[in-house]
């Protein structure tokens, strides 16, 4: 009985842990293949699901990117149709480029006496009247705007509201006004002045017209504030909202948008491409520079600066001279000490055969001494004078 507790101890730790140990992994394998483990499965479920969704939120983006570009498509195609224009051109110069000529709006006086005389013979008045291109832009948008009012049309295109000839209202620049001087055939020009609301034409600002155009009438857009801002006064004076449905404000300011770009004649392609060389040029080297110009001739102190710097660089000029000057006195000097070393030694060496060549030595040591005395003094002397000028 001993014997057998003794062996039972030893024996119970064995059969707990290693026993333990090689059947888990029978167990593993067992439910791996009898397919009773669950996990792996719920893996596999939910992989598939994941990407489900990562499919459907690319999905949504390409939908939106493929319906922008859908829209874009058709509105460059009606002005393909309406301008007789190829569509690159369009996009290239009425809606990918950036046109700029710094300060030359003001000064040209928004290039109205510029386009209602181009290509007229000066004195022509006849023709000049005929183009209809007025000395001030606003003339112009008056007379379109009252012209709209007689046909129950006057409909701001940006947010879809009605506008008179009250204080609220801006003359603008359907096609931004340098992207105008480039593209649209002079005698078309008073087709592109209207007036929109005040608000509108600060959102609107020089934005190009595929930019307008996909704006234009939405609450989620660039002309949001504008079109919330007509909504309340509305609804605080207790009147009937213009629109019912977001989607028929939309189409109203759209359509008005296109009436207007068809109405306007571009010019040929050849004369687009110089002027816009034209204007890249003026903008670079005329109306680029012309702060600076009008500075160096009509600010007196710009002239003063400039003689004052002239006066400063003869200083300087002269006080390098002055410095090379010492400089080669140094050198001279240097040299005048060699050859006097040179002659020294030859001196002694020829003396000192003699019965006095002891007392020679002492001599000559005296005078070599003194040369190198002085050759400290020169050069002390120089850098106080260098300091003197630079500090002059």
């Amino acid at each position: 009985m001993p014997n057998s507790n003794t062996n039972s101890n030893p024996i119970s730790p064995l059969r707990r842990y290693p026993a333990r140990n090689k059947t888990q992994p029978n167990r593993l394998m067992h439910e791996a293949s009898s397919g009773t483990r669950k996990q792996p499965k719920k893996q596999s479920k939910k992989q598939p699901n994941k990407q489900v969704k990562r499919k459907r939120k690319n999905s949504s983006r390409s939908n939106s990117n493929s319906s922008d570009n859908e829209e874009k498509n058709i509105f460059i195609n009606e002005l393909v149709k309406s301008w007789s224009l190829p569509a690159d051109v369009i996009k290239d110069y009425l809606i990918n480029y950036d046109y700029t000529l710094s300060k030359a709006r003001g000064i040209m006086q928004d290039f109205t006496n510029l386009l209602k005389t181009e290509s007229i013979k000066s004195g022509n008045k006849k023709e000049i009247a005929e183009r209809g291109i007025y000395s001030s832009i606003n003339t112009n948008c008056t007379k379109n705007l009252r012209e709209d009012i007689n046909k129950n049309n006057n409909i701001c295109f940006c947010c879809g509201e009605p506008i008179d000839l009250g204080p609220d209202k801006a003359c603008d620049h359907v096609i931004p006004i340098i992207t105008m001087l480039v593209t649209v055939a002079p005698h078309t020009v008073p087709n592109n002045l209207h007036y929109i609301h005040k608000s509108c034409n600060s959102k609107k600002s020089n934005h190009d017209i595929w930019t307008v155009y996909k704006n234009i009438g939405r609450l989620d857009g660039i002309f949001k504030e504008s079109i919330e801002q007509k909504i309340e006064e509305k609804n605080k004076n207790n009147q009937a909202l213009t629109y019912q449905n977001p989607n028929d404000r939309i189409e109203k300011c759209k359509e008005i948008f296109m009436t207007i770009l068809k109405s306007i004649e571009i010019r040929p392609v050849y004369d687009i491409k110089s002027r816009k060389d034209t204007v890249e040029h003026l903008n670079e080297n005329v109306f680029g520079q012309l702060q600076e110009y009008v500075n160096h001739y009509l600010n007196p102190t710009s002239p003063a600066e400039i003689l004052l710097k002239m006066g400063n660089d003869k200083k300087e000029i002269k006080l390098e001279a002055h410095k090379a000057k010492i400089l080669s006195d140094i050198k001279a000097n240097n040299i005048k000490d060699m050859i006097s070393a040179r002659s020294s030694t030859m001196d002694y060496a020829n003396d000192s055969s003699s019965k006095y060549s002891r007392g020679n030595k002492t001599k000559k040591q005296k005078k070599s001494g003194n040369s190198a005395r002085k050759k400290r003094q020169t050069l002390s002397a120089a850098n106080t004078l260098l300091d003197f000028a630079e500090i002059n």
